[in-house]
């Protein structure tokens, strides 16, 4: 499904706070990175790690000048890393910590034992690992993040917010697409993938 039926893959949002005749791509590049994507951390029992990273290469470890700006374009991905557990292998790992007990466990030692399963399952879990492409206009000031996602966009909006020291209004999509293309260029629009709107 596409802009016309309402069906879209992603959100728009108007960025406000900045004036395009005077941005300083460096100093943009620099916010950008200072809430770049870093790995989870397992030794603090972390389940999810999420931030900016390369429009690229969303492994490397900063984003690049050349691969971030294009014209009156910036283009970027926002890393989403969340390590799924399953409670059966959870209680197992319980069950193999209770056994090096020789007495009844009190709820303080179950309290602790469920802590340390925990933990060695994370240890031992590859992270699920999702990209969201971003495709901002900063001469129109319109940003878009292609996906639909509610939980995402606000940990997205958030971050950006936060780090960008802007600010984001979200934007009725359909509506907004409606209303500025042609029934002809919605066809085309919608055929489109998100990187190929950086040419446009």
């Amino acid at each position: 499904m596409g802009i016309i039926s309402g069906g879209l893959t992603f959100k728009a949002y108007i960025v406000e706070g900045y004036d395009f005749r005077n941005i300083n791509y460096e100093e943009w590049l620099d916010k950008l990175n200072k809430g770049k994507f870093k790995a989870i951390n397992k030794e603090k029992s972390e389940k999810e790690s999420f931030g900016f990273s390369d429009s690229k290469d969303i492994f490397l470890e900063e984003l690049e000048f050349r691969n971030t700006f294009y014209d009156n374009y910036i283009h970027f991905n926002f890393r989403r890393d969340t390590l799924k557990m399953q409670k059966s292998v959870i209680n197992h790992y319980i069950k193999e910590i209770e056994k090096t007990f020789t007495k009844k466990v009190t709820k303080r030692e179950l309290k602790e034992i469920k802590a340390r399963a925990e933990a060695k399952y994370i240890r031992e879990l590859y992270p699920t690992i999702a990209s969201y492409e971003i495709i901002w206009n900063v001469e129109t000031g319109i940003l878009y993040f292609f996906t639909q996602s509610r939980a995402v966009n606000d940990k997205f909006t958030e971050w950006f917010e936060r780090n960008m020291e802007l600010e984001l209004t979200e934007l009725e999509t359909a509506t907004f697409a409606a209303t500025i293309l042609n029934d002809e260029e919605l066809v085309q629009f919608d055929k489109k993938s998100p990187s190929s709107l950086v040419s446009i």
